[in-house]
Protein backbone atom coordinates (compact mmCIF):
# COMPACT_ATOMS: atom_id res chain seq x y z
CA UNK A 1 0.00 0.00 0.00
CA UNK A 2 1.24 3.53 -0.80
CA UNK A 3 1.85 6.05 1.91
CA UNK A 4 -0.95 9.32 1.26
CA UNK A 5 2.14 11.48 1.24
CA UNK A 6 3.97 10.25 -1.67
CA UNK A 7 1.23 10.01 -4.22
CA UNK A 8 2.23 13.10 -5.83
CA UNK A 9 6.06 12.66 -6.47
CA UNK A 10 6.10 15.59 -8.73
CA UNK A 11 4.62 17.40 -6.68
CA UNK A 12 7.46 16.58 -3.49
CA UNK A 13 10.46 16.73 -5.96
CA UNK A 14 9.60 20.11 -7.17
CA UNK A 15 9.24 21.24 -3.51
CA UNK A 16 12.26 19.98 -2.57
CA UNK A 17 13.92 21.52 -5.56
CA UNK A 18 12.31 24.86 -5.27
CA UNK A 19 12.96 24.90 -0.89
CA UNK A 20 16.65 23.80 -1.54
CA UNK A 21 17.34 26.45 -4.40
CA UNK A 22 15.90 28.83 -1.96
CA UNK A 23 17.65 28.14 0.96
CA UNK A 24 21.00 28.11 -1.43
CA UNK A 25 20.77 31.56 -2.53
CA UNK A 26 19.11 32.64 0.92
CA UNK A 27 22.74 31.39 2.30
CA UNK A 28 24.94 33.06 -0.88
CA UNK A 29 23.35 36.72 0.16
CA UNK A 30 23.71 36.00 3.90
CA UNK A 31 27.49 35.12 3.42
CA UNK A 32 27.86 38.35 0.78
CA UNK A 33 26.27 40.56 3.21
CA UNK A 34 28.44 39.44 6.03
CA UNK A 35 31.56 38.47 4.54
CA UNK A 36 32.11 41.43 2.12
CA UNK A 37 32.01 45.36 2.90
CA UNK A 38 31.20 47.85 0.08
CA UNK A 39 34.62 48.69 -1.82
CA UNK A 40 36.02 52.23 -1.79
CA UNK A 41 37.11 54.36 -5.28
CA UNK A 42 40.42 53.68 -4.47
CA UNK A 43 39.99 49.84 -3.90
CA UNK A 44 38.17 49.17 -6.90
CA UNK A 45 41.05 50.99 -9.18
CA UNK A 46 43.24 48.77 -7.11
CA UNK A 47 41.22 45.58 -7.96
CA UNK A 48 41.78 46.18 -11.93
CA UNK A 49 44.61 43.89 -13.42
CA UNK A 50 48.26 44.92 -12.84
CA UNK A 51 47.48 47.71 -10.71
CA UNK A 52 49.20 46.16 -7.63
CA UNK A 53 52.47 45.86 -9.13
CA UNK A 54 52.13 49.36 -11.19
CA UNK A 55 50.58 51.11 -7.91
CA UNK A 56 52.69 50.68 -4.49
CA UNK A 57 49.44 51.89 -2.13
CA UNK A 58 47.78 49.07 -3.80
CA UNK A 59 49.60 46.40 -2.17
CA UNK A 60 48.61 44.70 0.55
CA UNK A 61 45.25 45.60 0.21
CA UNK A 62 41.80 43.52 0.61
CA UNK A 63 40.81 41.23 -2.17
CA UNK A 64 38.18 42.95 -4.20
CA UNK A 65 35.01 40.50 -5.12
CA UNK A 66 35.15 39.52 -9.46
CA UNK A 67 32.41 42.42 -9.01
CA UNK A 68 34.21 45.08 -8.13
CA UNK A 69 31.87 46.33 -5.55
CA UNK A 70 32.65 44.16 -2.85
CA UNK A 71 35.85 44.08 -0.05
CA UNK A 72 36.56 40.62 1.50
CA UNK A 73 36.60 41.37 5.11
CA UNK A 74 37.81 38.83 7.79
CA UNK A 75 36.38 35.31 7.90
CA UNK A 76 34.22 34.48 11.06
CA UNK A 77 35.38 31.86 13.34
CA UNK A 78 32.17 29.48 14.41
CA UNK A 79 34.41 27.15 16.19
CA UNK A 80 37.63 28.19 16.60
CA UNK A 81 40.26 25.63 14.72
CA UNK A 82 37.64 23.85 13.67
CA UNK A 83 34.74 25.99 11.77
CA UNK A 84 35.41 29.52 9.84
CA UNK A 85 33.19 30.91 7.26
CA UNK A 86 35.79 33.16 4.80
CA UNK A 87 33.86 34.57 1.28
CA UNK A 88 35.10 32.93 -1.68
CA UNK A 89 33.92 33.12 -5.52
CA UNK A 90 34.33 30.41 -7.86
CA UNK A 91 32.82 31.43 -11.32
CA UNK A 92 34.85 28.72 -13.04
CA UNK A 93 32.34 25.46 -11.93
CA UNK A 94 33.75 22.63 -10.67
CA UNK A 95 37.18 22.39 -9.71
CA UNK A 96 37.53 25.63 -11.48
CA UNK A 97 38.11 23.31 -14.43
CA UNK A 98 36.49 26.31 -16.66
CA UNK A 99 38.78 29.15 -14.72
CA UNK A 100 40.81 30.64 -17.73
CA UNK A 101 37.84 30.38 -20.55
CA UNK A 102 36.33 33.73 -20.97
CA UNK A 103 32.97 34.90 -19.32
CA UNK A 104 31.21 35.07 -22.74
CA UNK A 105 32.16 31.35 -23.61
CA UNK A 106 32.08 29.74 -19.94
CA UNK A 107 28.53 30.92 -19.45
CA UNK A 108 27.04 29.34 -22.58
CA UNK A 109 29.12 26.12 -22.30
CA UNK A 110 28.23 25.19 -18.84
CA UNK A 111 24.72 26.10 -19.63
CA UNK A 112 25.26 23.61 -22.71
CA UNK A 113 26.72 20.79 -20.80
CA UNK A 114 24.45 20.81 -17.79
CA UNK A 115 21.51 20.90 -20.58
CA UNK A 116 22.94 17.82 -22.02
CA UNK A 117 23.59 16.22 -18.92
CA UNK A 118 19.66 16.33 -17.64
CA UNK A 119 18.86 15.35 -21.53
CA UNK A 120 21.10 12.46 -20.67
CA UNK A 121 19.85 11.25 -17.12
CA UNK A 122 16.19 11.83 -19.12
Amino acid sequence: MTSFIWKNKVAWLVAIVVVGAGLDQATKAWAHAALTRPATEAEIACAEPGARKKNPECRGSDPVTRHGQRVVTNEITVVPQLLNFKYAENPAAAFSMTGSLPTWFRRPFLLSVSTLACIGIA
